[in-house]
């Protein structure tokens, strides 16, 4: 018998972009297309799917409201948490005689992404937030941390996404086992919904110092010295969302050439990949983020940098390159280089639709986790370890 699923992740689209809500759309919506029973806990307002139950309007209001859900969560076998924001919930369950096995999956480490938001100089600029916004990142990490500890005393198996989570995630985990299962695309065909003029650079994502966003303009000057009319499309978030880019458009006097599409739903964003030369990520640290493994299905070649999951998938020189965290420069070598020779270009897009085909489309994804689902001890665990 298939064993029920009931996935409780603190945000899931369209509320709101981002991997966490991503990742867990694709394994439910794969899992419901194979006859499983699975259904989402999450946070926001807009119904599209019944099967997708909202509670709270954000993550933080979902964090603590998530006990709402403990009677809806025990008439499920597996209960699949992103992260550990449902930690009320889990504690709620201890009480349960009955309650579904918990495979806890984490995405990221959260020291190394609070890290990645510090202050940091490139090419003799210095970019950092307010005073009182990295405090508040911090107690929000802070917050978060103990949500996950918390949260692994209370799961039966822990799942994360890229190998290299294993190692940067030992000491919080310690000597438990670990399944390491990458993020996948859904196998669902998804072409073009219309067709955009094209551009040389895409960049899709959110904005923020962690992605490194303020770094576009930088990186777009220096390809367009080589090629001048070359333009960077940027969808996801508007130009204002993020300050710093926005001051550094300005400053370079770039408000011509790059194209802010905004936020875009999913099935829209195909157009954009299919209008593009290279996908650029210039984040100083990710998980496995699903904007790669979008955009190398579409075709494109990537230029990443070589931090965290990117390695996972990028094959520096083969499906695209990876070049050194805050070095623009780099970055813009690369771009050109394959703006500049389109028979690698076509032979590197070639090579990431099928590194994506072969090691991260759904069926793979769907087939490790349920192997994990049914080796979980079908009979109910007193309380947590």
């Amino acid at each position: 018998m298939k064993p029920s699923v009931l996935h409780v992740v603190p945000y899931y689209p369209p509320d709101r972009i981002g991997g966490v809500g991503e990742v867990a759309r694709v394994i439910h919506e794969g899992l419901v297309d194979r006859g499983f029973r699975s259904r989402v806990l999450t946070s926001g307002r807009t119904i599209v799917d019944s099967r997708v139950r909202r509670i709270g309007r954000g993550p933080g209001q979902f964090a603590v409201l998530s006990w709402l859900g403990v009677r809806h969560a025990r008439r499920y076998d597996i209960l699949h948490v992103h992260h550990g924001e449902a930690l009320l919930l889990l504690l709620l369950l201890r009480l349960s005689r009955n309650r579904p096995r918990v495979l806890l999956m984490l995405h990221v480490d959260l020291r190394r992404l609070a890290a990645s938001e510090r202050p940091h100089s490139v090419d003799g600029r210095r970019f950092a937030d307010s005073g009182i916004v990295r405090v508040w990142r911090e107690v929000k990490r802070f917050v978060r941390g103990l949500l996950d500890r918390f949260a692994l005393r209370c799961c039966d198996e822990v799942v994360v996404e890229s190998s290299v989570l294993v190692s940067e995630l030992r000491d919080l985990i310690g000597a438990r086992r670990v399944h390491v299962v990458p993020n996948a695309l859904s196998d669902r065909s998804r072409l073009p919904g219309h067709s955009i003029p094209h551009v040389e650079l895409l960049y899709v994502g959110t904005p923020g110092m962690r992605k490194r966003t303020h770094l576009l303009p930088m990186i777009l000057q220096r390809v367009r010295d080589e090629v001048p009319d070359a333009r960077l499309r940027v969808v996801g978030f508007e130009e204002s969302d993020d300050p710093r880019l926005e001051r550094e458009v300005k400053r370079l006097g770039l408000a011509e050439a790059m194209i802010f599409e905004g936020r875009q739903r999913a099935e829209e964003v195909q157009a954009f990949y299919s209008a593009a030369d290279v996908l650029v990520l210039p984040s100083a640290y990710e998980g496995m983020p699903m904007t790669l493994l979008e955009g190398m299905l579409a075709g494109l070649p990537v230029v990443a940098t070589n931090v965290s999951g990117h390695p996972d998938a990028v094959v520096d020189g083969v499906n695209g390159f990876l070049v050194p965290l805050d070095d623009p420069t780099a970055l813009a070598e690369r771009c050109v280089e394959v703006l500049m020779d389109p028979e690698a270009r076509s032979s590197m897009g070639a090579a990431a639709a099928a590194t994506v085909r072969g090691r991260f489309l759904v069926e793979r994804q769907l087939e490790d986790l349920v192997s994990i689902y049914r080796g979980l001890d079908p009979e109910p665990i007193p309380g947590c370890r």
